[in-house]
């Protein structure tokens, strides 16, 4: 037999083959570029919300040393601080909703207040449901995280 004669009845086992191949390839490649995607959107997420909250600690630092406002007052207007700062670099739909700011003193550190920005992130893939037990909500697609958060340190000056 001419072993010329085989190779066409070859190429037809093997037709698909290539096909199947892409298939299981493309799958791994773009759970790998999904999961590539969200882990860079929550590393930008945190650098802003991480720069936003030193915003804020620096005009807390300039309300406190002033004095004549209480502390209330001083959230209210490091949050407006803090929400100017996300404004331009993420999506708020209102930041009353999206951002929690909180002013604490630090136990045991008089000079010490602890500034805290929690951000309700809104996932990329899937919805986040309250109730993931429930039968009629579907499941989230990745395990993103809804709550960045980050903290910084406000040293108050020695007092004369």
């Amino acid at each position: 037999m001419n072993p010329h004669q085989k190779k066409p009845l070859a190429r037809k086992r093997q037709a698909g083959v290539a096909a199947v191949e892409f298939a299981l390839i493309a799958v791994v490649m773009l759970s790998l570029f999904a999961g590539l995607s969200i882990y860079w959107d929550v590393l930008q997420t945190q650098q802003v919300l991480s720069r936003a909250t030193g915003d804020g600690a620096r005009q807390a630092h300039r309300l406190l040393t002033s004095g004549g406002m209480n502390t209330s007052e001083i959230e209210s207007v490091v949050g407006r601080t803090v929400c100017d700062s996300l404004d331009s670099y993420l999506p708020l739909q209102s930041c009353a909703q999206d951002v929690k700011v909180s002013l604490t003193e630090e136990a045991g550190r008089p000079r010490e207040r602890k500034l805290t920005v929690e951000y309700q992130r809104p996932p990329m893939l899937g919805r986040k449901n309250p109730d993931e037990t429930h039968p009629s909500n579907p499941k989230p697609l990745s395990q993103e995280p809804d709550t960045l958060q980050a903290v910084s340190i406000i040293t108050l000056p020695l007092r004369q």
